[in-house]
């Protein structure tokens, strides 16, 4: 249950907290049913509360609701959600002395029953410690703020867009159906692509998603969008995007290819005689290894055209399928991990971009490996260096806690509204 901290349940279950009932003579049964009750009610009451606040705070009213948490931290001292909420509020307000004050007092409070802040907690006032990116309310949803200042990186060239496997969960129930999948097994892509690979060979999973992503997909709204951008970049005079891809279709590249624009790709090679490298395919030519990546780099220039790095394999449109390969299996996600040398494998000069740009990721869910193997490869421990953004469509409290360990401020909307709202941006500025 949200909001509860680690010693919260422990002290409502100690003997001194019993129904009296419970506490020797007769055990009136329905007397502690109603208790239990009552307490389930003040629990949803006490949550709701928390939650009202929260979204206080988000909207701006921050120094408005630090009295009320105060007053609720005193009444519930072991409780973490109301003392994150005020650190918050407290920090949001200019406070930050004092919202480290508010942290002091709960660790004591625990510290006297021998127990420990809650991760997230620690966490918090680590972040407060160092200012991080996305305390604030301005730095989370989609404020004016930050969709002005995604625009202006936009178009100037400066923003990496990285987009997700949309639909992963129905690919993991087609295949599922497709091969027997045992219905008592959890339902997740990685862990059903493993199953067919082991009991049916590598082959057929390659045929059935093969079929799955070589078909004519219709371009999403975000896949149009970035394909609307090469001419105004090109207006302007800056540099082409490189955008970044965990995804195993075309749409992307039909987009482009519907707008009249051309597109470099970049495809990580998973299996065969190339593996652990990738490989580039120019418009109009066969695709060929990139063998010595230090030394390719006239061959991607993004003053020429749109660089598409795919990172986890794609689908290869041609009738060999030569070049063909998906890390989706658990061992691909483990080969994946332990290959050091893959970030050395991309071309120097997207490597050198990757380190100077802002980031947009759109489309990806904690569920989901290949965020967490972007964030792995790319950065490693790190935070981004250059303020970046995350489409996330209400997160959950750990999707959140994820983006802000590597500083990145979470955008609270659905993707093809947020393309929409930056659409109509541009064309104030174009």
């Amino acid at each position: 249950m949200l909001g509860w901290g680690r010693a919260a349940g422990d002290v409502l279950d100690h003997p001194g907290h019993r129904p009296a009932a419970a506490l020797g003579g007769g055990f009136d049964r329905g007397s502690l049913g109603r208790q239990t009750e009552a307490r389930r009610l003040d629990e949803l009451r006490l949550a709701a509360g928390e939650e009202r606040i929260a979204a206080d705070v988000e909207l701006g009213r921050a120094a408005e609701v630090v009295p009320e948490l105060e007053s609720l931290v005193r009444e519930h001292p072991l409780r973490e959600r109301p003392c994150e909420l005020l650190m918050r509020a407290l920090y949001t307000a200019g406070r930050q002395a004092d919202a480290l004050a508010a942290y002091d007092a709960h660790r004591a409070a625990l510290d006297e029953l021998g127990l420990e802040p809650g991760e997230a907690i620690r966490r918090l006032q680590a972040s407060i410690l160092r200012h991080e990116a996305g305390l604030t309310p301005g730095r989370n949803g989609g404020s004016h703020d930050a969709d002005a200042e995604v625009v202006k990186a936009l178009v100037a060239g400066r923003v990496v867009p990285v987009l997700g496997l949309d639909g992963g969960s129905d690919l993991a129930a087609h295949l599922a159906s497709a091969f027997g999948y045992p219905s008592d097994r959890p339902l997740d892509l990685a862990r059903v692509s493993q199953y067919v690979a082991t009991m049916n060979g590598s082959g057929p999973l390659y045929d059935e998603l093969h079929r799955r992503f070589h078909e004519a997909l219709e371009p999403q709204p975000v896949h149009r969008f970035l394909a609307a951008l090469a001419p105004l970049l090109r207006e302007r005079g800056a540099p082409h995007q490189l955008i970044v891809s965990t995804r195993y279709d075309l749409a992307l590249e039909r987009a482009f290819d519907e707008a009249g624009e051309e597109v470099d790709v970049v495809t990580y090679v998973a299996t065969g005689p190339f593996r652990g490298k990738f490989w580039h395919r120019a418009p109009g030519e066969e695709p060929c290894a990139i063998d010595v990546p230090n030394t390719y780099a006239t061959e991607l220039s993004l003053e020429r055209r749109t660089v598409l790095l795919k990172l986890h394999g794609a689908v290869d449109p041609f009738p060999e399928r030569e070049w063909e390969s998906f890390v989706i299996t658990e061992d691909d996600y483990i080969d994946y991990l332990g290959r050091s040398d893959v970030a050395s494998s991309v071309p120097v000069a997207l490597a050198a971009r990757l380190r100077r740009s802002h980031f947009l990721f759109i489309g990806y869910e904690m569920v989901d490996w290949n965020l967490r193997l972007v964030m792995h490869r790319v950065w490693g421990d790190r935070p981004v260096a250059y303020r970046s953004w995350a489409v996330d469509p209400a997160p959950s409290p750990l999707e959140s806690a994820f983006w802000r360990r590597f500083e990145i401020d979470v955008l609270d909307v659905e993707p093809d509204a947020y393309v929409e709202l930056l659409a109509r941006r541009l064309e104030g500025v174009a």
